[in-house]
């Protein structure tokens, strides 16, 4: 086990930091992001956080104690074999650790923004316990189908949310960043 990894059952564990909303900014001439006021405290004075890649094609910003839990996640899910350790490596090649200044600025190093299409504008959004950071165009092309279907077909804040197997696959609503097996069921990992 990682030191300061939480121990327990996914559902006794809890969120280091939450994170949540939607966001406009614009890349700066260097290449960096300037976090939202309501994000920056998690990340106060020069702190350390982790910006990896999403097989979502958007970039992941991470907490320090968040980015353990991650790491946890992937190096169980290299033990699964092949295809899984492969993941986990590319994933593990693609981390860039940055510091925040006092500033709230974010360095993208250039090798992510030409992987999650950052050029400019740019979509800042809260996901629970990290921070993604999209291309509008990715947004529009990858995200903006699913927000319809789930208005269109799920009642987001009743019941049957959590019942729309039909709709998406659960695993990859809970995990996206983790390969999918198909025909599993289940409420993610």
């Amino acid at each position: 086990m990682v030191p300061g990894t939480p121990r327990g059952a996914l559902w006794e564990q809890t969120l280091e930091a939450t994170f949540f909303g939607t966001y406009e900014h614009t890349l700066d001439g260097k290449g960096r992001l300037i976090l939202p006021a309501k994000f920056r405290k998690e990340f106060t004075g020069d702190a350390e956080g982790y910006l990896s890649q999403s097989s979502d094609r958007c970039l992941n910003l991470w907490t320090p104690p968040e980015f353990r839990k991650r790491m946890q996640k992937m190096r169980l899910q290299a033990n699964r074999g092949r295809a899984y350790r492969n993941v986990a490596r590319v994933w593990a090649a693609g981390v860039a650790e940055i510091q925040v200044d006092a500033q709230g600025r974010v360095p993208i190093p250039a090798h992510l923004r030409s992987f999650a299409q950052l050029e400019g504008d740019v979509l800042v959004i809260g996901a629970y316990e990290k921070v993604e950071i999209w291309s509008p165009s990715v947004w529009r092309e990858r995200v903006m189908p699913s927000e319809r279907d789930l208005t269109e077909k799920v009642d987001i804040e009743g019941d049957q949310f959590f019942e729309m197997d039909q709709v998406l696959d659960a695993d990859a609503v809970f995990d996206s960043d983790a390969p999918v097996e198909r025909g599993h069921q289940g409420g993610g990992s």
